[in-house]
């Protein structure tokens, strides 16, 4: 593997990364670079190649060309898991629990493949470090009151919640979070949105999300995805006001 030399602040960085469907280009010279404690957000109109990107940087796709590297070394051709130990992790757009298992045996599965004490199918055969550790996730994200509750008669937007904390359980230096407040009921999107707002700041958060009221609120920073090729990338003001981002995406201005 080779490495790449980005300021030390840099913790995920997409090069010239190409992809192809059949003859349909949906990553196209993509150049990327996420920062430590980034809040940046990925937005475009449906079938951009958004997820598709995620699906890249993770591993679950493998680029035609180009590099990626995860705090300056190239995990290009590495499995996901291989990613998921060099500190990426993510959420998905459709719920990925074990929706038979209680709240707290998800986030223990997730933290001992981590710790690397191998996978264990009731708690009482985990080791103590790691039930703490899911404990106290499960107290920081508002989720202690659930512990025992199973997945499947949770609400859904807790269920949401549950999806983050899984991946925090990896310790991640890196977060892609594919649209979190996706199907969330309106009295429950606030939840979701606090507890992304107050993830550690030292952990980089790259979300994908469709409601720009959220994108807004989080995000201090907005790439321009269309047709799989980077449109733009600023602010969020400079991206609201931008007229080619408002004419294929954004619409009107809000107010």
């Amino acid at each position: 593997m080779t490495a790449l030399a980005p300021a030390d602040h840099v913790v995920l960085s997409a090069r010239d990364l190409c992809k192809a469907f059949g003859g349909v280009q949906v990553a196209r010279h993509l150049q990327f670079d996420l920062r430590r404690g980034a809040r940046h957000a990925l937005i475009g109109p449906n079938g951009a190649g958004k997820t598709t990107l995620l699906n890249l940087l993770t591993g679950r796709l493998s680029a035609d060309s180009g590099a990626i590297f995860i705090a300056g070394e190239e995990v290009t051709h590495l499995p996901p898991e291989a990613r998921v130990k060099r500190g990426l992790a993510r959420t998905f757009q459709i719920n990925s629990q074990f929706r038979s298992l209680s709240v707290l045996d998800n986030v223990c599965l997730a933290a001992a493949e981590h710790a690397g004490v191998g996978r264990c199918w009731w708690r009482g055969r985990y080791p103590a470090h790691v039930v703490d550790a899911s404990r106290a996730l499960l107290r920081q994200l508002d989720l202690w009151r659930h512990a025992d509750t199973i997945v499947g008669e949770l609400p859904y937007g807790r269920q949401r919640i549950l999806e983050i904390a899984m991946a925090l359980a990896l310790e991640p230096s890196v977060l892609l979070l594919d649209e979190p407040a996706a199907g969330v009921p309106s009295s429950e999107t606030r939840v979701v949105l606090d507890v992304v707002e107050g993830l550690a700041p030292d952990i980089a958060v790259l979300l994908i999300e469709h409601d720009m009221g959220v994108v807004f609120r989080v995000a201090r920073e907005i790439t321009v995805l269309v047709q799989g090729a980077i449109l733009m990338t600023g602010t969020p003001e400079m991206v609201e006001n931008d007229t080619r981002v408002r004419e294929i995406y954004l619409g009107k201005r809000r107010g």
